[in-house]
């Protein structure tokens, strides 16, 4: 990961490819919400304040990063709107999110040091628990999923409104103990689950490593014998691999947000090197960095535009600035070509691209309504580059954030750019106003729901294998 000063010169900014992207709200036992972000700027000192001084510098750094100063409305009346009412950091963290609400992004927030920590641990891919992760509902006509109160997604649930566990992790507590994609999670330690948030369920599954937890379960609407687990540290893997019959290799990517996501890639096509084709999938992955999504797309496409970002340069609300950046790979570089509004001029960086590692073998890309922003970005790029994609239209986040270290170690996200397809294609806002998702060139949506993804009933990757085995 590259860490920067907040206050960085002018030569750490040149290189937009260290940024990072993360997803669109899918929820796991990794985290509540990931939410998308591009940007990471961390100062590298200790910021202390006092939480009246957190708030103010949220309300400050608000004005200086947002993609757009008009989406602020009338700013300066919240600068001091609870003063009498801060007296704690907790404070702090509360009226500021309920200052950044007034902007009408659900993708900007402030972070308390608890939620940082949880972030760091899933760039790590390591997190305590039993290693399941939950469906959200969504919109019937929209595709998005339907948010509670407090902006998170609202767990899809049973006919009781006991939540449904989408995925169950392989070698997790909850895969050893037999719990099963599909089950209903009745009660947690004897508590009925009915109604209560995704963000309560999940702390009622977390604690320490060797602690227990009893679920009661519902499988096919038949109630089943209590479950007792023991929570247990876990390495999630950003990537699965296999060969299929008629010697098709699958790569499934979790997600963009682990550190070494693009050494699992390079390993994964390592082994699949004798393949005669490859399926890509990235149903269910909610994004991570942006170098990991520009390094896992430069194995796949040899030459070309890989992606367009144009962002907010840190400044004056009163008078905004953006940079734009296209980058490309040619022969063994990464190519940056960037122009400010501020300057004229472009200025171009060369570095060590990402092997390419396709080897010009044919390529199906698996993406879902559940695939956003880093994999919407690779899946963009494959697709304008005429790669076959197949399965369902994705999520529609062409969003990026900021992420910035605020005082009192708290941490701050605010959307601060916008991505484009090489062909100029904005996916949208994710859900704010505008979702527009990447089209599938081959439109198949699944038999049924809670189908594992590359197991024998996943007819959505058969019908990628036929469309490869037709080639």
């Amino acid at each position: 990961m590259f860490i920067a000063p907040q206050n960085q010169p002018e030569g750490f900014r040149r290189s937009r490819i260290w940024r990072i992207i993360t997803g669109s709200g899918l929820v796991g036992m990794t985290a509540l919400v990931g939410l998308v972000a591009l940007g990471l700027f961390i100062a590298t000192q200790v910021l202390i304040t006092t939480p009246k001084g957190l708030y103010h510098r949220t309300w400050e750094t608000a004005g200086q990063h947002i993609f757009d100063p008009k989406d602020l409305g009338d700013w300066k009346q919240w600068e001091h709107k609870y003063d009498s009412q801060i007296q704690t950091n907790e404070d702090a963290v509360k009226y500021a999110n309920e200052m950044l609400k007034s902007i009408k992004d659900r993708y900007t927030y402030l972070l308390s040091p608890d939620m940082v920590a949880d972030e760091q641990r899933r760039n790590e891919g390591n997190f305590v628990g039993i290693g399941i992760v939950f469906d959200f509902e969504t919109d019937p006509k929209t595709g998005e999923p339907i948010l509670d109160a407090k902006g998170n997604p609202k767990p899809r649930t049973d006919d009781q409104g006991h939540p449904i566990v989408r995925q169950v992790m392989d070698g997790s507590p909850a895969k050893t103990g037999g719990v099963q994609a599909g089950d209903a999670i009745a009660a947690i330690n004897g508590e009925n689950t009915s109604g209560k948030s995704l963000e309560d369920i999940v702390k009622g599954l977390r604690n320490k490593a060797g602690t227990k937890v009893t679920l009661d379960l519902v499988r096919g609407g038949q109630a089943l014998p209590a479950t007792t687990l023991t929570r247990a540290a876990i390495s999630m893997p950003a990537v699965t691999w296999k060969m299929l019959p008629g010697n098709v290799g699958y790569i499934r990517l979790n997600g963009f947000d682990q550190l070494d996501a693009i050494d699992e890639m390079k390993d994964a096509m390592s082994n699949l090197a004798g393949a005669s084709s490859i399926v890509f999938d990235m149903r269910d992955n909610p994004g991570g960095f942006v170098h990991n999504a520009v390094g896992i797309t430069s194995m796949f496409i040899k030459e070309g535009v890989l992606v367009k970002i144009k962002s907010r340069i840190p400044g004056d609300p009163a008078n905004p600035h953006y940079e734009t950046t296209t980058l490309r790979v040619e022969g063994d570089d990464l190519i940056s070509e960037t122009e400010r509004t501020d300057k004229p001029g472009k200025e171009t960086d060369r570095e060590k691209r990402t092997p390419y590692l396709l080897n010009g073998r044919p390529l199906v890309v698996l993406v879902n309504g559940h695939s956003a922003s880093a994999s919407e970005m690779t899946a963009g790029a494959l697709k304008d580059h005429g790669f076959p994609v197949l399965g369902e239209k994705t999520f529609g986040k062409g969003i990026g954030q900021a992420v910035l270290q605020m005082p009192n170690g708290t941490m701050m996200h605010i959307t601060s750019l916008r991505y484009l397809t090489p062909s100029g294609y904005w996916p949208g806002d994710g859900g704010n106003s505008v979702s527009n998702g990447i089209e599938p060139t081959t439109t198949v949506e699944p038999d049924a729901k809670n189908i594992e993804h590359g197991s024998e009933r996943d007819n959505q990757l058969k019908a990628a294998v036929d469309l490869l085995q037709k080639k």
